[in-house]
């Protein structure tokens, strides 16, 4: 099997070198925001990176990051034989039905800014999906899930960033937007406090800070859990499989199934476990796009 090295806004390139044994063929950059009707993948020479900024800019500090990151990569690790490929997180749900991808604001404010639902994890859930209806958990410090039918999304707990749907380690997940302008107006945070509260200093663990038994984040995390499986159910029809990713395993999907006994989900032979995350998934739909799958 061929292989890829991934490099993310969470890794330096400095100093990671090449894996021992298995030098790979193929360097991936991930980049969460693809630009209207691009592909998952593609080589980072026909980038226009001024395009990827502008996709990019409703995580404008998380956009900055990764390009810096791009830039640093394409100078450290300089191998003429080796190319870069970006891949991205929401190409994968480009194609979400109408009801699911378009908000209720204002249709010419969200044409005008381009204020529509794109997922998140894509490569994971396209990985994840089966022939049936199938119920998509991918983890890591954001959990998303993806109702998939036929392969095909058709709802997702993220919309235009990740922000939305379950709450993460460190971020709010869904939130009422009037606690948004009560902060800012009468109370008077800025925007870059709203923002910290809402991505950096909320979250599960700011839940559980404080808490004696510091058991209140993750049962909010099972009932929200819940709560978006109960909605992909029903989007779906029904469910025929649930895979899990990302390092979610069993003894929490079972934790998670006990609340869903109408659904079958209490039944392991209707779950899944896979080891992909989002970055191993990154570099196998580079491999693909590229054609250097083994």
């Amino acid at each position: 099997m061929s292989s890829a090295l991934v490099v993310d806004r969470q890794l330096s390139p400095r100093g990671l070198g090449w894996p021992e044994n298995d030098a790979p063929v193929i360097i991936v950059h991930r980049f969460p925001h693809a630009p209207p009707d691009w592909p998952e993948a593609l080589p980072v020479t026909a980038v226009d990176l001024d395009v990827l900024r502008h996709a990019g800019r409703f995580e404008p500090a998380d956009t900055d990051a990764r390009l810096d990151l791009l830039a640093a990569s394409l100078e450290d690790i300089d191998r003429e034989d080796v190319p870069h490929w970006l891949v991205f997180d929401t190409a994968f749900f480009a194609t979400l039905p109408e009801r699911a991808r378009h908000t209720a604001l204002p249709a010419d404010l969200a044409e005008l800014h381009g204020i529509y639902r794109t997922g998140r994890h894509g490569p994971v859930h396209r990985r994840a999906a089966t022939g049936g209806r199938c119920i998509s958990i991918t983890g890591g410090e954001v959990i998303t899930v993806a109702a998939l039918d036929g392969g095909a999304p058709r709802e997702c707990t993220a919309g235009l960033t990740a922000l939305e749907g379950v709450p993460g380690a460190q971020t709010s997940g869904d939130l009422d937007p009037a606690a948004i302008l009560y902060l800012m107006e009468p109370v008077g945070l800025s925007l870059d406090e709203v923002e910290a509260a809402l991505t950096t200093e909320g979250g599960l663990a700011a839940i559980d800070r404080g808490q004696p038994d510091r058991t209140l984040g993750q049962r909010i995390l099972v009932h929200r859990l819940r709560r978006a499986i109960g909605r992909a159910a029903v989007v779906l029809d029904g469910v025929d499989g649930v895979v899990w990713s990302g390092g979610l395993d069993p003894s929490f999907a079972a934790l998670v199934g006990e609340g869903l006994p109408h659904l079958g989900l209490e039944d392991p032979a209707r779950h899944s476990f896979s080891p992909w995350n989002p970055l191993n998934a990154a570099g196998d739909a580079a491999l693909a796009a590229a054609g250097l799958r083994a």
